[in-house]
């Protein structure tokens, strides 16, 4: 399957999105309650993340044949894939020079936790050394699960059996945690379970893409898009946040999804050479932005929040653009290169690693 470049957009949008509210709103919060609700509602890009992820993990993996073989390569595939830049910004946040002095015990443990993915189940020590990493257990929690998920895709009954719950899960994501103990109540926001349902309805998206053309005529795919697009803005000026915002976010990413093929106007938008660039570098956008964000306010001559955030965004972009040159790209050839030695010899056709980070 090729690069879908409306699918780089909408990893470019999601970026931007957790980038502005980062930043304190970039001015859009002196519009007023709109404004304000609308850069609240920013978070939620870390979600459009996740039903990509979902989507183009399924994609990339279509055709594959669940066995060991195939397990080991899509785990290395991943790894190679998420963790050097990961990593990279674990040790930078860790060594004295960003720190200013020396790192504590339970900083280092919380370190220990970061490297070994052991915070997929510590949710309190999966966003407290980047500010933004929190989304990268969640990530990997579903990619240590995406073998089952395969296993059962052709399975339609199981498959739906399995969306439903976690559909439940999510619902109850506040009663579950407390149930767990305090930890993980407080840390709810952070743990895995909220969102293993996004991620699956971004691999049903890539299921139904493949009927939703021949089932929905081009005006019906227009006003769906649109009603949902009404509801959210609806939404948005309501004021409403939490898991049900969670919940919408996810359908209309996935209405987005399917529907970005058939709507020119939309897949033109969202393959915007801007949006697509964001998309292309995203990973690095995302696990530095946070960094560079604290240094510019602090370091900045300037007093408005909207300058620095900007000033700190073109810093962030270039700093991307270089870590995903130097960092990012060689890992995934290498990648590639494992695949087509020792994992699939026939990846001509797939979509790139590239395609499936955040």
């Amino acid at each position: 399957m090729k690069r879908l470049d409306y699918i780089d957009g909408l990893r470019g949008i999601a970026a931007l999105l957790v980038f502005l509210i980062h930043s304190g709103g970039l001015g859009l919060r002196e519009l007023g309650s709109f404004g304000n609700n609308f850069v609240d509602y920013a978070k939620y890009g870390v979600i459009l993340f996740f039903v990509i992820s979902g989507y183009t993990l399924y994609a990339s993996e279509a055709t594959s044949i669940v066995s060991l073989r195939w397990c080991f390569g899509f785990a290395t595939k991943r790894l190679l894939r998420i963790a050097p830049m990961y990593f990279i910004m674990l040790f930078f946040v860790m060594s004295p020079l960003f720190t200013g002095h020396m790192v504590t015990p339970e900083r280092m443990h919380s370190f220990y936790c970061h490297i070994s993915f052991v915070n997929i189940i510590l949710p309190q020590y999966s966003n407290d050394l980047l500010g933004v990493e929190w989304s990268i257990p969640v990530e990997v929690a579903f990619y240590s699960l995406f073998p089952l998920f395969f296993y059962f895709h052709k399975k339609t009954i199981i498959f739906i059996l399995i969306i439903s719950m976690l559909f439940f899960v999510t619902l109850q994501n506040d009663n579950i945690t407390y149930a767990m103990g305090d930890i993980y109540f407080k840390n709810r926001a952070h743990f895995f379970v909220a969102y293993l349902f996004s991620f699956l309805i971004g691999m049903l998206s890539f299921k139904l893409s493949y009927f939703v053309p021949k089932i929905l005529s081009l005006k019906m795919q227009i006003f769906l898009l649109f009603t949902v697009v009404g509801v959210s803005l609806l939404w948005i000026m309501m004021g409403e946040n939490g898991l049900h915002a969670q919940i919408v976010v996810t359908l209309l990413s996935s209405i987005t999804i399917l529907f970005a093929d058939s709507i020119v106007s939309l897949k033109l938008f969202l393959s915007h050479a801007i949006f697509k660039f964001c998309g292309k570098i995203s990973f690095s956008l995302y696990l530095i932005h946070s960094s560079i964000l604290g240094i510019v306010f602090q370091y900045s001559v300037y007093k408005s929040q909207a300058i620095n955030g900007l000033i700190s965004l073109v810093v962030a972009v270039a700093i991307a653009t270089i870590s995903y040159q130097i960092i990012e790209k060689p890992f995934i050839n290498f990648a590639h290169l494992l695949a087509k030695l020792f994992f699939n010899k026939n990846i001509s056709s797939r979509m790139s690693p590239a395609d499936t980070a955040i």
